[in-house]
């Protein structure tokens, strides 16, 4: 019995990509940075396509070192749709313990989610996504945007910006 707790204790209680609960130790966690675009456009939203979960996201990703949240995101948009971006306002904040099971990875992530005008709208082809978790950028109606289609926390981003949560 005491071995077990201590055993919870050095573990952290994570959501995967598949959104499994499972149990990391401390020590593999690492703190993740990582910004999101909301690129709306004639009642559309710029998506993309998990090629592990085969759900939608918003195009963003991890802020390296040597970035502003604005330059990452630029650059995030930029590799997994092909579309530049203005960027308008912050609009939400997302904290998660989140494990990546394709790497065998584990974060504790913190997402910050902005509001975005595209200044182009072509995209980039299907087979050129420059990113190994991403591809297929498309433009979707929002009002045909379903939960299950979208990897979380998508669908719960879009419904506080459209003020419908």
């Amino acid at each position: 019995m005491k071995g077990e707790k201590r055993s919870k204790y050095n573990k952290v209680e994570c959501k995967s990509l598949f959104g499994k609960k499972c149990f990391i130790a401390k020590n593999k966690i690492r703190n993740r940075v990582s910004v999101y675009a909301v690129i709306i456009d004639k009642n559309k939203i710029l998506l993309t396509n998990s090629k592990n979960t085969k759900k939608l996201f918003l195009p963003g990703g991890e802020i390296e070192s040597h970035e502003t949240i604005e330059q990452a995101l630029k650059r995030e948009v930029k590799e997994e749709t092909g579309t530049k971006i203005k960027i308008k306002a912050f609009l939400n904040f997302k904290e998660v313990f989140f494990y990546y099971d394709p790497r065998n990875e584990a974060y504790h992530n913190f997402s910050f989610f902005y509001l975005c005008e595209p200044l182009t709208k072509k995209l980039t082809e299907k087979h050129q996504v420059e990113f190994d978790e991403s591809e297929k950028p498309e433009w979707k109606n929002l009002s045909e945007l379903k939960k299950k289609d979208l990897q979380p926390p998508t669908y719960e981003v879009i419904k506080k910006y459209l003020g419908t949560e």
